[in-house]
């Protein structure tokens, strides 16, 4: 029953597939022939997936068949796409065409980022999504506006929801989302709270690496919106340092002295603090390792008696008794 539906599925993915290759024409132009090519390598997929699945149902005798076919469909079938391309490509070699022939060529697929509403995240979110989606001139507004509100979640989703999904509303949902998520004051200052709301970590390896990756996260952030460590560096060292344990701020002042820190070197004795309790780590497990094969390691030795090897027992060691001439054993 599943090998018949599977069989079944193949078959319709195959008719839509075909159905989109033969709509491909000289008159096929722009974001519409980028959006034909994407689908087809989408059924293509699908098909090849459901070819695999085939084969794990397939009965024995019909299995060397049953791949050698789908692989002949596959091929046959990609080589058939390339060739209308080629002949459709021709068609833009004309200088005045503005259309990016090697657009249509596959590219190793991009995952973007994501987008909850996290103010600190915007930057990061909107960078990647303007490189690759809203300064992409072979998309259309309303292509870009639907890539915009598949990567959007909670709060940021629920920022634009009254859009509809229209190439005139793309500019406005953007607009919208900069004022709400993008202005650098708001970034700044969400920056500076994650930093204050860090949990203050123990003297241990995994706490004092996570604590150190997060400031150094905002720390990069504040950077990239171009503040200066001038403007807050002295008021994130003290807080810093009031999170550490007692033993931490030792061990990195008997080398620093008693002067005052900047921001800039206290990241950097963090750093080292962090690389110092990875090595000690490392060094415990392999003493540990290498202790754990002394104390098993014995050797076999010869029994004359019946020619075999055996483990010797072991047996408590005898204290010997010195107060006494000569030696008496206890």
């Amino acid at each position: 029953m599943l090998l018949q539906k599977l069989l079944a599925t193949r078959e319709a993915n195959k008719a839509l597939l075909h159905r989109r290759i033969d709509s491909i024409t000289a008159d096929t132009w722009n974001d519409e022939l980028v959006d034909v090519i994407e689908y087809i390598e989408e059924k293509i997929d699908i098909v090849k997936a459901h070819n695999n699945k085939i084969s794990s149902q397939c009965e024995p005798e019909d299995l060397q068949r049953e791949i050698e076919d789908a692989e002949e469909y596959v091929f046959e079938t990609e080589q058939h796409i390339k060739h209308i391309l080629r002949n459709t490509e021709s068609s833009f070699s004309n200088p005045g065409n503005q259309f990016n022939s090697t657009s249509l060529h596959r590219l190793p697929k991009l995952i973007l980022p994501e987008f909850n509403g996290e103010v600190t995240n915007w930057q990061t979110f909107w960078d990647t999504f303007e490189s690759a989606i809203h300064n992409n001139q072979s998309l259309a507004d309303v292509k870009k506006f639907t890539y915009l509100r598949s990567l959007l979640h909670d709060t940021a989703a629920r920022c634009i929801e009254g859009f509809p999904l229209t190439k005139n509303n793309y500019k406005a949902a953007v607009d919208l989302l900069k004022k709400r998520f993008g202005q650098t004051h708001t970034i700044v200052s969400s920056h500076m709270q994650s930093l204050l709301d860090l949990p203050a970590p123990r003297h241990h390896v995994g706490e004092l690496e996570n604590f150190v990756d997060q400031t150094e996260t905002n720390v990069r952030g504040l950077e990239a919106l171009g503040q200066s460590e001038q403007n807050y560096g002295g008021l994130l060292v003290p807080i810093i340092l009031g999170k550490l344990s007692s033993e931490i701020p030792r061990n990195m002042t008997r080398e620093h002295g008693e002067s005052s820190w900047t921001l800039d070197q206290l990241r950097k004795a963090l750093h080292k603090e962090v690389c110092i309790l990875q090595a000690g780590q490392r060094f415990q497990k392999s003493e540990t390792r290498a202790t754990a094969s002394f104390l098993t390691r014995a050797e076999p030795r010869w029994n004359s008696n019946n020619g075999q090897r055996h483990w010797p027992t072991q047996y408590p060691q005898k204290k010997m008794c010195f107060l006494q001439q000569p030696p008496f054993v206890s």
